[in-house]
């Protein structure tokens, strides 16, 4: 993630708790973020296979935000923040395996479509945390997975 791109503001979203999180993540120690708005996502959909392109003109914004070499205190303080915002996001799901956790948050619509989702791992000696606004639906992100990886 180190772009080297200046991570402030990250996001501003309506939700004050989302904020504070993702304040407080970017200063834990080691964090690098970058915000990408639309135009950028744009020109990333580019290089992406054609049944993904529509699923990438459907994101507003992605939050990335990385810490490489974490702390054992590092993850820990991390993973407290993450599990802070089930107050306001439905959590999908949150997996142990090996020695990683993965937590993904949505907040849905009435149709089952994401208005943003929260992906957030930490183990390893690393932490990532990724937020997507937009309108995708549950299987367009699953989509979107297979491509990243």
């Amino acid at each position: 993630i180190g772009l080297g791109i200046p991570a402030e503001p990250l996001f501003r979203s309506r939700d004050q708790s989302f904020n504070d999180v993702l304040n407080k993540l970017n200063e834990l120690p080691g964090a690098q973020a970058v915000t990408l708005e639309k135009e950028m996502l744009k020109m990333a959909a580019s290089s992406v296979p054609e049944d993904a392109k529509k699923t990438f003109e459907k994101i507003d914004k992605m939050v990335m935000l990385g810490i490489e070499d974490a702390s054992a205190e590092t993850q820990a303080t991390f993973l407290e923040q993450v599990k802070t915002l089930k107050n306001n996001y439905n959590k999908v799901t949150e997996e142990q395996e090996d020695d990683q956790t993965v937590f993904v948050f949505a907040d849905m619509d009435d149709d089952g479509n994401s208005k943003g989702l929260i992906v957030a791992t930490a183990g390893k000696d690393q932490c990532v945390f990724v937020y997507i606004d937009g309108a995708i639906s549950v299987d367009e992100i699953s989509q979107l997975g297979d491509i990243m990886k």
